[in-house]
Order: C-alpha cells, then structure tokens, then sequence
C-alpha cells in the first residue's frame, strides 16, 4: 500500500506537470520514427526505472512515461502496457543493481556478482518476450484460434531453445557449435515468418531427436561396460 501510495504520488506529479507527455515525445524523437529503436529506448528506460522498484511501482510509472510512446507509434496499448511492465520487472534482474539477485546471492550464501551474472545470463531468453508481444498480438489471444495455438507453440519453442543455448545442456551437454545452431533454431521460431518457423521446427526437432539417441546410446552401452568390468 506504501509503495503503490508513493508511486501515485510520482504519477500525479508526472501527469500534472505533462513530464509524460513530453517524456514519449523525446523517445519518439530520439528514435526518429522507427519502431525497433522505440522499442530498444523503451525497454532501456523500462529497466533503468525498474533497477530500484518492485514491480508495481515501476508499472504505475512506465504506464504513464513509457507506455504512450508505444500506443502513438502504433503498438496495441495491452501489448504496449505488457512490454513496458515486463521490462520494468526484468530490471531487479538486470546488472549493474540487479537488488533480486543480490538478495538472492545473500540468502544462498554465494559471490553477488557471479550469481548476478548468472542469473542474467540465464534469464537473457526472457528478454525478447515483450518484443514478441507487440509483433506478435497471437501471443495476447488476438486472433484466430488456429494463428494463436500456432504462435504461442513456435515462441515457446524457440524461446527453450535460446534457454538451451545458454544454459549449455538439453538431454546432455551440448558443444559450441550446438549452442550455436539452437540459438538460430530459436530465433527462427520466434521470427514472424512462417517458413522461418517451419524451418526452425524440423532442426530443432532433429536436434533434440539427436541428443536423445545419444543420451539414450550411452545409458545402454555404460551397462554392458560395468558387467564387462
């Protein structure tokens, strides 16, 4: 209550004043019209704002400075909304602050910027989460059921192959190269295109198949090696 009682309080001062309104102009003008670079100075602006906020605060703030940039750029306002909400609480995750992770870091026990780091490389996939809701509305229920059920299966799907890629392991560890190829895989699957996402589904899925044999291959051959011994 606290919290949400301050954040009004910043909210009114920002509508009063017309901060808001000039605040979207700026990043409208900085980013010369285009939508991609919009998109980056929001979300840059989404996780500064979120470093030192929970993540309604940050929302009631965004919603007011951030959020009508994206409306007049032509993004929808619950994907516009989302985008910036998402960004705002991705900013307790995010270096150089990242207060989540440091709080985390001294309940475990362990190093705060190794576990920051860790942390934030790990949640790196998470990040093209709010870009796909603004250029992929499936993904808020807007559409056909069959477009929907297609876009929300390809961007979970490649979303857990960029996990896969850096966390380094699926069914085992996987090298350099297989990062490699499932982080194209997983782009892939999330780029609006849907040859790209054709194509993505059959090597990832030749990909996965593969790793299963061989995960599969070594548990039968290890057997056969300790009876031999």
């Amino acid at each position: 209550a606290i919290c949400c009682a301050s954040a009004a309080l910043i909210t009114g001062v920002i509508s009063m004043t017309g901060m808001g309104e000039r605040f979207s102009d700026i990043l409208i003008m900085l980013s010369g019209g285009s939508l991609f670079p919009l998109l980056f100075l929001t979300m840059i602006a989404s996780l500064i704002i979120g470093l030192p906020l929970p993540p309604v605060t940050c929302y009631l703030i965004l919603a007011v400075i951030a959020a009508p940039a994206l409306i007049k750029a032509g993004v929808n306002p619950m994907a516009a909304h989302l985008f910036v909400f998402f960004f705002g609480a991705l900013g307790n995750i995010s270096p150089p602050a990242a207060p989540t992770s440091f709080t985390a870091a001294g309940l475990a026990g362990t190093d705060p910027m190794k576990t920051t780091n860790v942390t934030f490389l790990y949640c790196l996939p998470a990040f093209t989460v709010p870009y796909l809701y603004v250029f992929r509305n499936e993904l808020l229920l807007m559409g056909s059921p069959l477009n929907i059920v297609a876009i929300i299966t390809t961007s979970f799907l490649g979303i857990c192959c960029m996990a896969v890629t850096f966390n380094g392991f699926l069914f085992k560890s996987i090298t350099a190269v297989e990062r490699l190829i499932f982080l194209i895989v997983g782009v892939a699957l999330i780029y609006p295109n849907w040859m790209a996402n054709v194509a993505g589904l059959v090597v990832g899925g030749i990909m996965a198949v593969t790793q299963l044999v061989l995960v599969k291959r070594q548990v039968l051959i290890c057997p056969t090696k300790n009876q031999v011994s």
